[in-house]
C-alpha cells in the first residue's frame, strides 16, 4: 500500500475534525484539525491546538484549504469556550482568527492565481463572521478596547476580501466578453 501525502493525511485529519464537530465534541475537533495544520506546513509539529504556527514563513501549501483548517478549528475552540468556559478557549479561538487574517493577508499580496483566490475569497468570509463574533464575546468578557479594534480590523479586511473577489469577476468578464458587448457596458455605466 501506498503512503498518503501530506495533503491527503491533512485532509482526512480535517474530515475527522468536521466528525468531531458535528458530534459536539469541540475539543477533539480542535485537536485534529490542529493535526490537519501540521501536515499541511512543513517543519510545524506543535500538537497543542492552542497553538498557531507562524503565517510569515514561505508559503508552500495549499492556501485555501490550510486557511478552511485554521478557520474550522477558530470555530472549533470557539464552540469549546461556549461549552466550557474556559477563557483560553476563547483567546485560543481569537489568536487563531488572527493566523488565520495573517494567511489572507499574504494572498492577497501574492501572485497566486485567480482560482486560489476565488477560493480565499469563499473561505474568508464565514471566518472574518466567526473571528468578529469572538472579538465580541472577549470584549464583554474583558471589558478590552482591544478586541473591538480587533473586530473592527476584521471587518475591514472583510471587505477587502469581496472587493478582491469584485475585481477578479470583472476582470474575468473583460477578458471574456466580445469588444461590442464591452463598449455597451461601458455606455451604459457612462449613462
Amino acid at each position: 500500500q501506498q503512503a498518503q501525502s501530506p495533503a491527503d493525511l491533512a485532509d482526512n485529519y480535517n474530515n475527522l475534525g468536521d466528525a468531531y464537530y458535528g458530534l459536539e465534541k469541540y475539543d477533539s475537533a480542535a485537536y485534529f484539525y490542529q493535526q490537519g495544520i501540521i501536515h499541511y506546513i512543513p517543519n510545524y509539529a506543535e500538537p497543542d491546538p492552542l497553538s498557531n504556527p507562524d503565517m510569515r514563513q514561505e508559503v508552500t501549501f495549499d492556501v485555501p484549504l490550510l486557511l478552511n483548517t485554521l478557520a474550522a478549528k477558530g470555530k472549533a475552540l470557539l464552540a469549546l469556550y461556549q461549552q466550557t468556559q474556559e477563557h483560553k478557549h476563547l483567546q485560543a479561538a481569537y489568536e487563531t482568527f488572527i493566523t488565520s487574517d495573517q494567511m489572507v493577508e499574504i494572498v492577497r499580496q501574492s501572485y497566486l492565481t485567480q482560482g486560489s483566490k476565488a477560493a480565499l475569497v469563499k473561505e474568508a468570509k464565514p471566518m472574518y463572521e466567526q473571528a468578529i463574533k469572538t472579538c465580541d464575546q472577549l470584549y464583554e468578557l474583558t471589558q478590552e478596547a482591544r478586541y473591538l479594534h480587533s473586530a473592527f480590523n476584521f471587518s475591514e479586511h472583510s471587505k477587502a476580501v469581496i472587493l478582491l473577489d469584485a475585481v477578479r469577476v470583472t476582470r474575468i468578464l473583460k477578458e471574456d466578453l466580445p469588444a461590442q458587448t464591452s463598449k455597451q457596458i461601458q455606455n451604459a455605466q457612462a449613462k
